[in-house]
């Protein structure tokens, strides 16, 4: 009597109610949809206003980019869709030392006469080209990968040849100054636009020179000034 007892309490005790299974299953199915969601395998993908997606289908190995924001679909499985960043970013110049891909240290430069001068800050605004998001992927790899290398690799080298072709007096007026600021600009897009990616504006401050380059300088831009009137 006593082990039938038992028995019986025991099978009551791990009985399940009817819809303890169906619950459960379910529960997985929705963790597994949601996993998917999150991971971009569910075949939708949502893109801010801020974003570029590259639908790649691995089957025929078609590259789609879409620009326009919003819920997007595509087939599980055989395609993945890559969301990169498409607003405008900082690149920085200023510093002692190198922080990271965005922010490295200042720049100086070797003066066609031997000076030098330096650049306390530069900051470069630049993003990648919406319609080039397909190369971008390609070249430098999914998410944020594109910001890690080619602005850095070129910026400095860049930047240096151009104002480095005028001595510390003559990168004193304000023309010169602008031209050697605005071939930056041209030169460093005709690089980028192989890897996807735009300078879309160089703002430079006033260069720093020592005490006697300085004074000649100044001495330079007044004697300019004076001409001028």
């Amino acid at each position: 009597w006593r082990d039938w007892s038992s028995d019986v309490c025991s099978s009551d005790l791990f009985q399940l109610h009817p819809l303890a299974v169906p619950g459960l299953l379910l529960a997985l199915i929705l963790g597994v949809f949601l996993f998917l969601v999150l991971t971009g395998r569910a075949g939708i993908v949502d893109i801010s206003d801020t974003e570029v997606a590259v639908i790649v289908n691995y089957l025929t190995g078609e590259e789609e980019v879409i620009t326009t924001p919003g819920v997007s679909f595509f087939m599980p499985w055989l395609s993945e869709a890559y969301v990169m960043d498409k607003s405008p970013n900082e690149f920085q110049m200023t510093g002692d030392r190198n922080i990271d891909y965005n922010h490295v240290r200042e720049l100086s430069v070797r003066a066609s006469d031997g000076s030098s001068f330096k650049f306390n800050e530069i900051s470069l605004q630049y993003q990648l080209i919406p319609s080039e998001a397909a190369r971008v992927l390609q070249d430098s790899g999914p998410g944020e990968a594109f910001k890690r290398n080619w602005v850095r690799a070129f910026a400095r080298s860049v930047l240096r040849d151009e104002f480095g072709r005028y001595s510390s007096e003559d990168i004193a007026d304000p023309s010169n100054y602008t031209t050697a600021t605005n071939q930056s600009k041209q030169r460093l897009n005709a690089y980028l636009k192989d890897h996807g990616i735009e300078i879309l504006q160089i703002i430079t401050p006033k260069p720093s020179f020592d005490v006697k380059v300085e004074n000649r300088s100044e001495e330079h831009t007044s004697e300019l000034q004076s001409r001028q009137y």
